[in-house]
């Protein structure tokens, strides 16, 4: 690939006829694969009244008091209007008009490399990499008085029970502050998923990228979380006693995210709500629940197990899944089936939490595979590979990012 700053530097030597002919067959060699600049260089040679816009072009970082293209008009009209004024055999006045054509059309082409060197400057510090590796951030515990609780990555999860502690009854954070906290969060990074045990005995897993607002303990007569991002949920069976009769009835819990609230009836079933996915969905593994939409509140479905709603921002549909494919992520696993290129990059950049660019089109390629989450990323791209496409990694202002190539 040229480097622009050498190609203008070419550019001057051609100017001043320091240029050799080793440096000429370079420019040349540019101008091949570049139909503006080969047309810079033809006028070159024909006309000499060009050469003063190329230097003061290799100059325009010189000088901040006006744009370039401003200049580079304004003397563009001012030679327009000499050839206005100046007479000419009517023999000559074609050809003098040509000449300020072919001068207009020069313009528009130095503006064109201006515009790929500005390009090419803006991404001088791209880096191209071998591997993107997993995010080692850990998973935090956000309280409600602002206090932020870094998790133990060795530890395998956490428990609600008169407290807050892991799962193995060690102690997290300083009891007296969890004494006067009302609501907790739980952040797990991209490359990670996290257990919870809530404190009415419901358990959570949290995927990739996701959020859970909880309270330390629920109220009596209700049960409610807020997620945004993956979780399965195996919620407990609850009871408490109704005020107005004195029996005792089951304790709704529900979960809110963006699109919906989910009413849960003692049951197991996935979420995925996360906040840059066009879809919100819920799969219903055994048990029952009823979706409802959060601006639509009268749309609403019941799912019975092996049924799976999907909300957009215009409707509530039903249909079934395999449950396999949708709890896959629970055995640290990517399973794709029949998933669409676009897809499947969106489930792999959250889990090792990169960028996506496609050169050119998307391609359209359907892929299946079964994955370990803990390969590394060349790994797993080998895999789509099979398919006919063609990556290639990048890092840039320390984000990584994943180029489809054409």
């Amino acid at each position: 690939m040229y480097n622009l700053d050498e190609i203008l530097s070419l550019l001057q030597k051609r100017i001043d006829g320091s240029i050799t002919e080793e440096e000429s067959t370079v420019l040349e060699c540019y101008a091949s694969s570049n139909p503006y600049f080969q047309r810079v260089l033809e006028k070159i040679g024909e006309d000499g009244v060009l050469w003063d816009d190329l230097v003061e072009k290799l100059e325009l970082e010189k000088s901040d008091k006006e744009s370039w293209e401003e200049r580079l008009r304004i003397q563009t009209l001012g030679k327009v209007r000499e050839q206005e004024f100046k007479v000419f055999p009517n023999k000559f006045k074609r050809i003098s008009w040509l000449r300020i054509a072919s001068l207009l059309l020069v313009t528009l082409s130095i503006s064109t490399l201006f515009i790929l060197y500005q390009k090419s400057r803006n991404s001088s510090n791209i880096e191209i990499v071998s591997e993107i590796p997993t995010p080692s951030s850990k998973a935090i515990l956000r309280l409600d008085n602002g206090k932020v609780i870094e998790l133990d990555s060795a530890k395998s999860g956490l428990l609600i029970d008169n407290g807050l502690s892991y799962v193995d009854g060690t102690s997290v954070g300083n009891d007296s502050e969890l004494s006067n906290t009302v609501m907790l969060s739980l952040e797990v990074p991209k490359g990670g998923n996290y257990h919870l045990v809530l404190g009415d005995g419901t358990k959570v897993w949290l995927n990739s990228g996701s959020v859970l607002k909880y309270p330390l303990k629920f109220k009596n007569h209700e049960r409610l979380v807020e997620l945004s991002g993956e979780g399965y949920f195996e919620v407990s069976t609850r009871v408490h006693t109704d005020l107005s009769d004195q029996e005792q009835v089951r304790t709704p819990f529900l979960i809110h995210t963006k699109r919906q609230i989910i009413e849960v009836l003692g049951t197991a079933f996935n979420v995925e709500a996360y906040a840059d996915d066009k879809l919100e969905k819920t799969s219903l593994v055994h048990g029952k629940v009823r979706v409802r939409e959060v601006l639509r509140t009268s749309e609403k479905l019941n799912l019975i197990p092996g049924e799976q709603s999907i909300i957009s921002d215009s409707s509530i549909e039903k249909t079934q899944f395999n449950p396999d494919d949708i709890l896959g992520w629970k055995d640290n696993k990517f399973i794709f089936n029949n998933t669409d290129l676009s897809q499947a990059l969106k489930v792999l950049s959250r889990w090792y939490d990169f960028d996506v660019l496609y050169e050119g089109e998307v391609p359209q390629s359907q892929f299946y595979a079964e994955i370990n989450r803990s390969n590394k990323l060349t790994t797993v791209l080998k895999t789509l590979e099979k398919g006919g496409v063609k990556f290639r990694m990048e890092k840039q202002d320390n984000r990584f990012r994943l180029v489809v190539k054409k």
